[in-house]
């Protein structure tokens, strides 16, 4: 593990030496390091949004009468 990390520290280093700008997070260096919490979509939740709403409107509409 740490012969890994050094490995990686030097190419870094390398890295920002001759080219600062493509320089990687912390993240996207390590990411063995680190845990990635995955993000929802936000297309799947407005549409799952959508279809309850639409559910619970026709269930009102069947009961009123």
């Amino acid at each position: 593990m740490l012969a890994w990390i050094g490995y990686n520290t030097a190419a870094l280093t390398g890295v920002a030496m001759n080219d600062p700008k493509k320089f990687p997070s912390l993240e996207e260096a390590f990411p063995t390091l680190f845990e990635q919490k995955e993000q929802q979509d936000w297309w799947k939740m407005k549409e799952r949004i959508e279809k309850f709403a639409n559910f619970k409107n026709q269930s009102k509409s069947t009961t009123a009468f």
